[in-house]
């Protein structure tokens, strides 16, 4: 995909145009799926004890169920509640990174988690060094 994300689940998400020209991606699940869709990517060279803020967007459609977007940077995670069948919502949290080593590689990973049958969309990912 675009700047390096990946499915974290192999063909489950897709580039697709959202509105008049905003490319955006997209997955489905069914009612009987566990799975959470979702995107992964790897930085490298982050700064020890540093300040990094992970943000995006999202849209969730085709459920009422309260859904679940969960952020990991490293095996730090934290997750956030976004309400379905609402415009577009701005999910963000900021990680510290470790103390050691002084240059490191971390994988930052976007899910979204819900019980019943849903299309999730996700756009304007931004992982950077905040104060």
């Amino acid at each position: 995909f675009r700047n390096g994300w990946e499915n974290l689940i192999a063909a489950r998400g897709e580039l697709a145009i959202e509105g008049a020209e905003n490319i955006c991606w997209r997955a489905t699940k069914t009612a009987g799926e566990t799975l959470q869709p979702g995107l992964l990517k790897n930085f490298v060279e982050l700064k020890a004890n540093t300040r990094y803020e992970v943000s995006f967007y999202c849209k969730v459609s085709g459920t009422t169920a309260q859904t679940t977007a969960r952020i990991e940077f490293g095996v730090a995670g934290t997750t956030r509640v976004v309400e379905p069948n609402r415009n577009w919502a701005q999910v963000n949290q900021v990680f510290t990174t470790p103390a050691t080593p002084p240059l490191q590689n971390l994988a930052v990973r976007l899910s979204l988690s819900v019980g019943t049958a849903a299309t999730f969309m996700v756009d304007q990912i931004v992982v950077q060094e905040t104060s």
